[in-house]
């Protein structure tokens, strides 16, 4: 959806694709802090350079621990170094990060839901106020 560059330390910038904004669904990831504004490349204020919206998708202090251990990096990494080494398979939400293009769709976590078509059944019938259908 967009591509974020990092500047001086300290400094980041995001911009939307072009791409993105001509598939004709796009959105806003983050309508405070980085508003569908297709041709500005928007300054991240804080988090030493990244974007609210991607340090979201940091991983937490546990996952940040686990990452120093495994790559050796320093107790002050910046959070894009803990967004970049974090797999995407490990993160919950709609954001793929990747230095690519496109995310190698193996890449990414899906969770199973073997019962969704019981569970929208369940829930049609609730809302219609109909008695459960597998009580």
């Amino acid at each position: 959806m967009g591509r974020y560059r990092a500047g001086l330390p300290g400094e980041g910038f995001f911009r939307y694709a072009p791409s993105y904004i001509d598939a004709g669904l796009a959105r806003s990831i983050d309508p405070v802090n980085l508003p569908l504004m297709p041709a500005l490349e928007m300054a991240a204020p804080r988090y030493r350079g990244l974007h609210d919206v991607l340090r979201d998708a940091c991983p937490d202090a546990w996952g940040q621990m686990l990452l120093r251990r495994e790559h050796q990096l320093p107790q002050d990494a910046p959070p894009l170094q803990y967004l970049q080494k974090a797999g995407n398979a490990d993160r919950w939400g709609a954001l793929a990060v990747g230095s690519d293009v496109t995310i190698p769709k193996s890449n990414l976590n899906s969770p199973a839901l073997p019962q969704l078509d019981h569970i929208v059944e369940e829930l049609a019938a609730l809302s219609e106020r109909r008695p459960a259908i597998r009580a």
